[in-house]
């Protein structure tokens, strides 16, 4: 008899069998990674938020602060690639950790430096930090994301750039006009040190050697990820001899230049030249971080990419086209008289 009274089959609770959700460590292993990004980029950006402050201080003229901006970039450049090889040797956990832990000190040693040399010294070393960010993380991806959700979480890790950009630049402009420039520095730094630990704490090389991840996600990354395979012939010449390495690489040679020179000049080119104060400076200079790279456009993309029909090429150009007229704008707003307030 069935719970009605009718002659059937009853259902016993014995014969249904319970179904297990995957957990969602990975999703928490991203964000991770997004912050550390974000709070990569406060620490790039606190120095342009702070350069006009800086050079009254030191007395250094636009040329020598020209050579401490570009200083961070020459310690940047020699790491980055001997970073992917040691991420792919040993994990990206521990490198991505000694990298934050590492730019983090030379944020805050940024305000122990007694001179012009020091700063140039103290910048490249910064630099040669955040060069594991991106080796490392790709590291991270390649063991913890399948494949179908990797575009979805660089798409987030990208839109950490811009979206620290959009609200580190205020905030810093707010710390610096309220207790001065140093403690943006010190703040910024405590906060690298802090993700560090939290990072040690709950991340892992492997998601099976994680003890939040059941099977069920487990097996989700593993067969996401069964399809990778590498190829004897994975080698540098290979590499370089394809055209669309040498497209992208060219693509982001130039879209590089835009992209840094808002990060660094903007802020200053802003205050001495436009007569800002430092307030105002920072929520202009907050504009062209606001929309472009941040998740509206990124997180969609991501989801774009997942179609074999679409490729990055073609997203690539799409980017630029959506992104020329904004510079247009702001080219023609910034020539004389065209701004309401020319200082």
């Amino acid at each position: 008899m069935n719970e009605n009274g009718n002659p059937g089959l009853s259902k016993s609770p014995a014969t249904v069998t319970p179904v297990t959700k995957p957990s969602n460590v990975r999703y928490k292993i991203v964000i991770l990674t997004f912050l550390s990004i974000v709070i990569a980029y406060m620490d790039r950006a606190n120095l342009s938020v702070a350069s006009v402050t800086i050079m009254q201080e030191y007395g250094w003229n636009a040329t020598q602060w020209g050579f401490i901006l570009s200083s961070f970039f020459l310690g940047y450049f020699f790491l980055q690639v001997p970073a992917g090889w040691l991420a792919d040797k040993i994990g990206g956990r521990r490198v991505l950790a000694a990298g934050v832990g590492w730019w983090s000190f030379f944020t805050i040693a940024t305000c122990w430096a007694p001179g012009f040399n020091s700063m140039l010294v103290v910048r490249s070393l910064l630099g040669l930090g955040e060069a594991v960010t991106f080796p490392a993380e790709t590291a991270i991806a390649s063991q913890w994301v399948p494949i179908k959700e990797r575009a979805r979480a660089q798409a987030w890790n990208l839109s950490g750039m811009a979206l620290s950009l959009a609200f580190s630049v205020p905030i810093a402009a707010w710390i610096i006009g309220e207790f001065g420039w140093r403690m943006a520095f010190y703040s910024f730094g405590a906060l690298g040190f802090v993700w560090t630990a939290v990072w040690l704490w709950y991340a892992t090389d492997n998601p099976a050697n994680h003890q939040g991840v059941n099977q069920q996600e487990l097996e989700h990354i593993l067969q996401g990820q069964r399809k990778e395979s590498l190829s004897e012939s994975a080698h540098w010449r290979v590499v370089l001899s394809k055209g669309p390495v040498w497209a992208l690489a060219v693509n982001y040679f130039f879209q590089n230049y835009s992209w840094y020179l808002y990060l660094t000049w903007l802020p200053g080119y802003l205050v001495m030249a436009r007569g800002f104060s430092i307030m105002k400076m920072g929520i202009y200079g907050m504009l062209p971080h606001l929309l472009p790279r941040t998740w509206p456009v990124t997180f969609p993309i991501g989801l774009f990419t997942r179609s074999e029909s679409l490729r990055p090429a073609n997203i690539s150009c799409m980017q630029h086209l959506a992104a020329a007229p904004c510079f247009y704008t702001w080219a023609r707003r910034l020539q004389p008289g065209r701004l309401p307030y020319s200082g």
